[in-house]
């Protein structure tokens, strides 16, 4: 069953757009459509197309408070690429309070005090508190889950700074289908990794979640409720797939066009559901010692 919040919440969000779009409840920065077409890019074959503009990112990855060792392996990882060939990028742990364990916040992790440390709240609601925190704008933020790896010269450069993907009313992820939720039926991203541009950033932060902690057992996956949300958008937004050669779940066919196979470290760019450390750190430097593109 879903819950009459939920649903109130819901049936109130395309009259909310409405006024977002219209009579600007939400700030976003103007965009001229008539100053910009695709028409005006030059085409070429992706893999020799050279980043046409310096895209600033910021890669928020969800964590947990116990997850130390995991944060220790990213940060030598993907975070080290961002640190070493992105200076336009920037990156964060996000957390929720744990109060099992001792947290100790470091400069590079975002604590939301204000939301318990449980799977419940991190598998609905996390990733859209920490979106309300954001101040500083960046082209893109990608969101990432602990147990993926990002390739991040690779999405970098076929994606986020390649000028045929311009950061507005963008997605950029690996595609799921939902065929009937509350009666619609709609596309929404894999969770382990998307990139949303800065004005969908902005109008899902915004959007009118009433929720309750006690509540969140009806509520659905994160990824399904951004899906859900893009849905009722008025105007079009762009949904770049990523497919399963590129972003998929680490398992053992060698059929790299299957929902989850062996590593591809040739074409990768976000493997996934690496559950122990062990795992993690041999994909990641499969992923590392392979920078062809």
């Amino acid at each position: 069953m879903v819950s009459w919040s939920f649903r109130l919440a819901m049936s109130l969000m395309p009259a909310y757009l409405l006024s977002f779009y219209f009579f600007g409840v939400a700030v976003i920065d103007h965009f001229d459509l008539q100053a910009w077409s695709p028409a005006q890019i030059p085409l070429c074959e992706r893999k020799y197309c050279k980043p046409q503009t310096a895209a600033s990112v910021l890669f928020a990855i969800k964590s947990t408070a116990a997850s130390e060792t995991r944060r220790m392996l990213i940060r030598k990882t993907f975070v080290r690429q961002i640190l070493e060939f992105v200076p336009q990028a920037a990156y964060t742990f996000y957390i929720a309070n744990d109060t099992s364990a001792v947290t100790v916040v470091q400069d590079d992790m975002t604590l939301l005090a204000d939301l318990p440390e449980n799977k419940k709240v991190a598998t609905t609601i996390k990733t859209h508190a920490f979106f309300q925190t954001l101040t500083v704008r960046h082209d893109w933020v990608c969101h990432v889950d602990d147990d993926s790896y990002v390739q991040i010269y690779r999405l970098m450069h076929n994606y986020l700074t390649n000028a045929y993907y311009y950061p507005f009313r963008t997605l950029i992820a690996r595609k799921r289908d939902e065929p009937d939720y509350l009666g619609k039926a709609f596309s929404y991203p894999g969770g382990q990794m998307y990139c949303l541009s800065w004005d969908l950033v902005t109008a899902f932060a915004h959007s009118p979640l009433n929720y309750t902690l006690s509540g969140l057992d009806e509520w659905p996956a994160d990824d399904l409720l951004l899906g859900l949300f893009l849905s009722t958008l008025i105007m079009p937004f762009r949904f770049v797939e990523l497919s399963n050669v590129l972003a998929y779940d680490v398992g053992r066919s060698a059929d790299v066009y299957a929902y989850a196979h062996t590593p591809n470290p040739e074409q990768g760019i976000n493997p996934h559901k690496m559950k122990t450390d062990a795992q993690y750190a041999a994909v990641a430097a499969a992923h590392e010692l392979t920078f062809a593109f």
